[in-house]
């Protein structure tokens, strides 16, 4: 499983979502509004949160 993460107000990367067709399986994007290229900090519960769903995710597959 994966959970693909970006900032709307990325400077620095453009986006994850073509990476989509790479991936088997689950996948998932999330994008965070009014964040940038620093998630984790920008955004610490959301991102947080991602790390824990796709760890559920994973033990369920």
């Amino acid at each position: 499983p994966t959970i693909a993460i970006d900032g709307d107000s990325d400077g620095v990367n453009p986006g994850t979502a073509h990476h989509a067709r790479k991936f088997e399986g689950v996948f998932e994007r999330r994008v965070f509004e009014e964040a940038g290229h620093n998630l984790p900090q920008e955004r610490p519960a959301e991102w947080a949160q991602a790390v824990l769903d796709v760890r559920n995710a994973a033990e369920r597959a």
